[in-house]
């Protein structure tokens, strides 16, 4: 079921999904991974204004459509440090390997293990969580987790490129993942959307 302030869009070869979060005609979009016609379609539809573009990680499948949502729209562009030079070398954000060259502008955010961003009367919440890239985050807003490639519907993200690591991977999904509420409603970076207690439960990479 839809969240009302959460609009998913499917976006890029990879299906990655793409999060316009609202509030009060602000708007806040996560991971941008394509140029996608009904994304923009449905910003310039409800006349939002987006305030930030939020990054769970450095790859090229949810950086795509970075530029082109910032120059519309003048909004900055957040990710962790750790990740911040992704955007800027396609050999690390991995465009090169398919053949193209994802150079992007500098981000003005660099975002942080618990850092609080505001967004209308309420906060995001930033949770430090490497494995998948050595700066991937999870993003955690009104009792919902946006989690990027670190945790997936019954599947964990990938460790086998370039600073990726299943020890660190793992560590991060149990220390800042599951001490969530079951209750906490997961918005991966592709894929169904899921519930930490259904993770918790039926996920076969976290059964102990």
């Amino acid at each position: 079921m839809q969240n009302q302030n959460v609009y998913p869009f499917v976006v890029g070869l990879l299906e990655t999904n793409a999060y316009v979060l609202t509030q009060n005609g602000k708007a806040l979009v996560i991971d941008p991974g394509a140029e996608d016609p009904l994304f923009y379609a449905f910003l310039e539809a409800h006349s939002l204004q987006v305030e930030l573009i939020l990054l769970t990680h450095g790859h090229y499948d949810h950086i795509g459509g970075v530029e082109k949502l910032k120059k519309r729209t003048q909004a900055k562009v957040g990710i962790h440090s750790l990740d911040h030079d992704m955007l800027l070398e396609p050999s690390k954000n991995l465009s090169q390997f398919l053949g193209q060259s994802y150079t992007l502008s500098p981000a003005e955010v660099h975002l942080e293990d618990e850092m609080e961003i505001p967004f209308g009367s309420t906060v995001i919440r930033v949770l430090f969580t490497p494995g998948h890239t050595p700066g991937s985050v999870c993003f955690f807003w009104n009792d919902m987790l946006f989690s990027g490639d670190t945790l997936f519907r019954e599947s964990i993200g990938r460790t086998d490129f370039p600073g990726g690591s299943l020890e660190t991977l793992f560590n991060s999904i149990q220390k800042k993942l599951l001490v969530l509420p079951d209750s906490v409603r997961v918005y991966p970076g592709h894929g169904p959307e899921t519930t930490i207690g259904h993770e918790r439960k039926y996920n076969p990479f976290l059964s102990k």
